[in-house]
């Protein structure tokens, strides 16, 4: 199983969001104005968004580790260990439905790029 890369940054933490990838309640109403709720399922995993940008903009060489790691997981289809920087707990993860999104910034030298985690 592969590791997410070590990179010289840490994702930028004003746009990081958490949630949950799906809600798993199941409502099923009635005449009397009353709900019933059950869970569907039990385990709720989490979906992570990264950023990497404005002081948190990847050099190149971080870049192209990163671009690397997408291209060896296959984009989303295998799983890797990540550590999330914000609580530092090792999560069993693979990219989201949207490939990794580079965007250049000063003459190619540095790049931001957004992308999602799913826990598996």
């Amino acid at each position: 199983m592969n590791d997410f890369p070590t990179l010289s940054i840490t994702p930028s933490v004003a746009p990081w969001s958490q949630t949950k990838t799906a809600d798993p309640t199941i409502r099923s109403s009635f005449d009397a104005g009353y709900v019933q709720t059950r869970a569907r399922f039990t385990r709720v995993p989490i979906t992570w968004s990264i950023s990497y940008q404005g002081g948190n903009s990847l050099p190149l060489a971080d870049k192209l580790t990163l671009e690397a790691h997408e291209n060896a997981v296959n984009c989303g289809a295998a799983i890797f260990s990540w550590t999330n920087p914000m609580d530092g707990v090792t999560y069993q993860v693979r990219y989201g439905k949207t490939p990794i999104v580079f965007t250049p910034l000063y003459n190619k030298l540095f790049w931001t790029a957004t992308f999602t985690l799913e826990q598996v």
